[in-house]
């Protein structure tokens, strides 16, 4: 696990004015980041675990209550510690078959259900995880 602390440019529309998105009921994660933005620069990737703003403790908080922790942030620009989470994977797919797991949602897709005898079981992929991006793309 890495943890990196980068400076952000505060907004009212933050973290979209940042480039970057996040999702999460507590705790949140980043789900997307442009390329060549603020975030992006600063090393920020779809997947990566909130855990501090301005220094603070936010491992338990949503979405929500980040854009209001920011938005109300005393100092100019907050800082935002997080954990990188990703972790690649390479699935052989079956076309009879498929790939073993089901899922369900959409801006993040979470991982539902994992076939014991799929490849994704196979490739170490459990329920409740989230697939961000897909063959490069946001999902």
């Amino acid at each position: 696990m890495t943890i990196t602390t980068m400076p952000l440019k505060m907004s009212h529309k933050w973290p979209k004015s940042c480039g970057f998105d996040i999702f999460g009921e507590g705790p949140a994660y980043v789900l997307s980041v442009a390329k060549g933005s603020i975030a992006f620069n600063a090393g920020l990737s779809p997947g990566d675990e909130i855990i501090e703003l301005d220094g603070e403790d936010v491992t338990n908080a949503s979405a929500a209550t980040l854009k209001s922790l920011a938005k109300h942030s005393h100092s100019q620009p907050p800082t935002l510690g997080v954990i990188t989470r990703v972790q690649q994977l390479e699935l052989v797919c079956s076309r009879v078959s498929g790939c073993g797991f089901d899922v369900q949602g959409n801006k993040p897709v979470r991982i539902t259900k994992v076939e014991l005898s799929g490849p994704a079981h196979q490739a170490g992929i459990k329920p409740g995880r989230f697939i961000c991006t897909f063959n490069h793309c946001i999902v």
